[in-house]
């Protein structure tokens, strides 16, 4: 039987011969919708558009305030489709093995698919919320996702933050012990490792992933499939070769536990290593946590795997972070990291990390090291290298900061330029104790109660997995209102002003407000939805249920909505007032009405409508509805068979009126010969459909199976 190739070909020749004929041109444009074989490659697929998740951010000044640009996400390589010429898997079921025999072929041979809007919802749990992207930890056969910020359709955004601080809003308050919401940097090629090799589908669909622990689970790297003794361990496949690079962790955290790491390298940009240059040690090596240890290749390698942190908790101040402490973990908080110089130029030597927490309109300063953790480093709040080292003496840690080149290694690659990645994963390797529990000596001589063993709350048998994903599949991390700017200029009320207000940074406007000094709002017994102010001074109008709302002095009962309605003023400072007031979170809407976002619009197909903490349109574009997906996220679904709202499909335009020339003429020897290649091609296309969905079938769940993160190993004395 005729494979699609063939069927292409002759479709192809069937179009040359007909070329002439101006009515085949739209026959030939369908030969488009086939996948096209010739290229040779680690390639960028054709069965699905790549659609990128929209996620704005601000560059700030301290002058003038704060400035929206537009941007996006990709997701990474790891989670897509990997399939062969012939749509079949790369790997076989659980990515056991490749099917292609070398790493040339399966760069010559192996296609990564683009992810639509509502397949980045829908499969990968990643949606679009007011201001970021929230990220769902279990999605069917999908575990965790790890996405990167554009610059433009095809390339990374690069962020270089030497003498500037990043600041971002969190959400971690449903994540468990033994799990990871991660916000970190990345020394990426800007391209995604596009120039190397035979990738030719770089950044745009995720490629090039490196990070400090030099990663040994990527299917590809530099353009070439990782097949070179590619096996099963126990925590998922991993291939001969590791990515390496420099990695700044800004933000690794549950609700239990938070730390921000250091991870300086010795090489520039991203390394492909192999043994020793990844620092690979032997899975039955157990002593790398002592001096003497012959077994231990982790401080060979080029990166600093343990790094530097600061862990409150782990430093000694075990009430600082948490659900219901002084940075409470239950609630969302502004995360601001400053990276400063040593002249306070961009061109100095980094010499500090600093952090400040913003919460319920409060400036928190990071916690102090503890005398009786770190004696040397007591009342610190950051990170320096005579902190790291310190540290280290007190921990009993190796020092492994000090040779990768300490802060100013780190400051090197900040200053060349690094890669946004936003996260969420599980860690099969150590259960994630170096974040959230503690990580005793193998031998035993250090336990929980020595200096720096304790790095949270968490107990010993907790962070499993597999009972991770069965027990909490719909835990999730939010990510917000990324800013990036001058020392101090990120997390004013200024700043923090100028993301309410869609980013002009002009906090003369007046915005959202529900003052009570409009005669026309309602009195305390009035149902207040629909004007969303209130006649009495203080009083709020919150969510009773779905079809009314009243003023209240204080909060709202437990059993009501208590979603706060906010009568919205437009920017002629408040003279004149939209239609409908908006709420600061709205519950999710059925059918197509709701009201619109802050520009009059509604959702376009596939677009958030609705969910728990959602500020946007709450309405739908015309021939979509607003589905329901839980209590976090509901979708506009377009009609069946659509991808947009609009579903009708228009071939041409219809003119009324009598057929000039008469039927003879009207049914041209042009048309008849369009008609007939278009039938040609569509049996062509329905068959080549046919083989695929065949071929397809082979594999278990149509696609590969999605790969975790490789697991951080920060400070894995005692767990080799």
């Amino acid at each position: 039987m005729a494979d699609s190739r063939s069927l292409r070909n002759l479709v192809d020749h069937l179009g040359r011969s007909l070329l002439l004929h101006p009515a085949m041109m739209m026959a030939r444009a369908v030969l488009h919708v086939l996948p096209a074989f010739a290229a040779m490659a680690q390639q960028a697929g054709t069965n699905k558009e790549e659609m990128h998740v929209p996620m704005n951010f601000w560059t700030c000044t301290n002058a003038s305030g704060c400035a929206v640009e537009k941007s996006g996400l990709t997701m990474d390589a790891q989670w897509r489709w990997t399939h062969d010429k012939s749509w079949q898997n790369c790997l076989t079921t659980g990515d056991r093995s490749w099917r292609p025999a070398s790493g040339s072929a399966a760069a010559a041979n192996c296609y990564v698919e683009g992810i639509s809007t509502g397949d980045y919802a829908k499969t990968y749990g990643v949606t679009p919320v007011s201001g970021g992207v929230k990220l769902n930890f279990v999605n069917g056969q999908s575990v965790g996702s790890r996405l990167y910020m554009m610059e433009t359709d095809s390339t990374y955004k690069m962020f270089h933050l030497l003498n500037r601080e990043f600041t971002i809003d969190v959400d971690v308050s449903t994540l468990e012990c033994g799990l990871n919401g991660a916000v970190y940097f990345v020394e990426m090629d800007e391209d995604g490792d596009l120039s190397k090799g035979d990738n030719t589908a770089g950044a745009k669909f995720g490629t090039g992933y490196c990070d400090a622990q030099c990663p040994h689970d990527l299917k590809f790297i530099q353009g070439e499939g990782n097949v070179k003794n590619w096996h099963m361990t126990k925590t998922g496949p991993i291939g001969g070769y590791g990515h390496c690079c420099a990695e700044m962790d800004i933000w690794e955290a549950n609700a239990h536990a938070t730390a921000f790491t250091t991870h300086a390298c010795t090489t520039p940009a991203s390394l492909k290593c192999e043994g020793d240059e990844c620092g690979d040690t032997p899975a039955n090596c157990d002593c790398c946590d002592k001096e003497d240890c012959p077994c231990c290749g982790r401080y060979n390698g080029v990166c600093d795997k343990d790094g530097c942190d600061f862990n409150s908790f782990r430093m000694g101040d075990e009430e600082f972070y948490g659900r219901g402490k002084t940075v409470d973990s239950e609630k969302p908080v502004t995360v601001v990291t400053q990276f400063l110089t040593t002249d306070g130029t961009d061109q100095g030597e980094l010499k500090e990390i600093r952090r400040i927490y913003v919460q319920d309109g409060r400036v928190i300063q990071n916690s102090k090291i503890s005398a009786d953790k770190v004696g040397s480093a007591a009342g610190r709040d950051s990170i320096t290298d005579d902190v790291c080292q310190a540290a280290k003496v007190e921990f009993q840690n190796h020092d492994d900061f000090t040779p990768k080149g300490g802060m100013a290694g780190m400051g090197a690659s900040l200053k060349r330029g690094m890669v946004l990645v936003l996260s969420l994963w599980d860690d099969a390797a150590t259960k994630m104790k170096w974040l959230d529990g503690s990580t005793p000596s193998a031998d035993g001589t250090r336990t929980a109660a020595d200096p720096g063993v304790k790095r949270g709350p968490c107990l010993m048998a907790s962070g499993n997995p597999s009972q991770l994903r069965s027990q909490h599949p719909n835990t999730h991390a939010i990510y917000t209102n990324i800013k990036v700017g001058e020392i101090g200029s990120t997390y004013t009320k200024k700043a923090q002003d100028s993301t309410q207000n869609g980013g002009s940074g002009d906090s003369s406007n007046p915005g959202n407000r529900n003052d009570g000094v409009n005669a026309n709002c309602a009195g305390d017994t009035t149902n207040c939805l629909h004007l969303g102010c209130c006649k009495t001074s203080g009083h709020k109008c919150f969510m009773k249920d779905a079809l009314s709302a009243f003023c209240l002095s204080g909060s709202p009962p437990a059993s009501w909505f208590g979603h706060e309605i906010i009568k919205s003023t437009a920017p002629d400072g408040g003279k004149t007032t939209h239609d409908r007031p908006f709420t600061t979170t709205t519950v999710a809407v059925q059918g197509g009405g709701g009201q619109d976002g802050a520009d009059g619009t509604c959702s376009a197909a596939f677009g958030q409508c609705g969910g728990k903490s959602w500020n946007g349109p709450t309405c739908c574009e015309s021939g979509c509805h607003c589905r329901s997906e839980g209590e976090w996220y509901s979708q506009c679904a377009p009609p069946a068979g659509s991808h947009r709202c609009g579903g009708t499909i228009v071939f041409d335009e219809v003119h009324d009126g009598p057929l000039v020339g008469g039927v003879a003429s009207a049914v041209s020897p042009n048309l008849v010969m369009a008609g007939v290649a278009m039938m040609f091609v569509m049996g062509a296309s329905l068959l080549a459909i046919k083989l695929r969905r065949r071929r397809q079938q082979l594999s278990s769940d149509g696609r590969g199976v999605p790969q975790l993160l490789s697991p951080h190993e920060e400070d894995m004395e005692g767990l080799q």
